[in-house]
């Protein structure tokens, strides 16, 4: 299982990181740095912090389907009052975690997000059966070649060496 997570906030991905050691999990400050690991890396979930950009949340969203469209998008926001600008924003997200939450709130959207995907990917596979000459999931992606972040890239590279120990144990 991968997962993506866009937060500038520090304190934010340390408490989310310790409750995602079932994840290989890929961090990113900023849009433009999560934009660029997809271009990179397949992921299953992206868990984005939009509570200071909410506005800027659908754009986001819209280009991290296409450039990963099985993905399922978590969107936090805070709990305060909520215009109606905004809650059309996060509209955008497949689920949408309040802030602050708990670890049994975060481990409930996450099984919920899991869901979705695992049912987006037996849809792909029900539809690609039934037209045996249809490009299969994923391949009309555009994933030109991109400069990441030295921690983007590290972290990535960190993430692979992960997974293939995990195999060989």
């Amino acid at each position: 299982k991968t997962l993506l997570l866009v937060t500038e906030d520090q304190t934010l991905r340390g408490r989310l990181l310790r409750r995602l050691a079932d994840y290989s999990v890929f961090t990113a400050p900023s849009d433009d740095d999560a934009l660029k690991a997809l271009r990179l890396t397949e992921v299953d979930l992206i868990v984005k912090d939009a509570t200071s950009r909410v506005r800027e949340f659908p754009a986001f969203a819209a280009k991290a389907r296409q450039l990963c469209p099985s993905a399922v998008v978590v969107c936090l926001h805070s709990s305060d009052d909520v215009s109606d600008e905004e809650r059309e924003s996060v509209e955008a997200a497949d689920f949408l975690l309040r802030k602050p939450f708990s670890g049994e709130d975060l481990a409930f959207v996450l099984r919920q997000a899991e869901e979705k995907r695992r049912l987006i990917l037996e849809v792909q596979t029900l539809r690609s059966r039934e037209s045996p000459h249809a490009d299969a999931p994923g391949e009309t992606r555009d994933r030109g070649p991109a400069e990441l972040s030295s921690e983007v890239l590290g972290q990535m590279v960190k993430e692979f060496a992960k997974a293939l120990s995990a195999n060989f144990d």
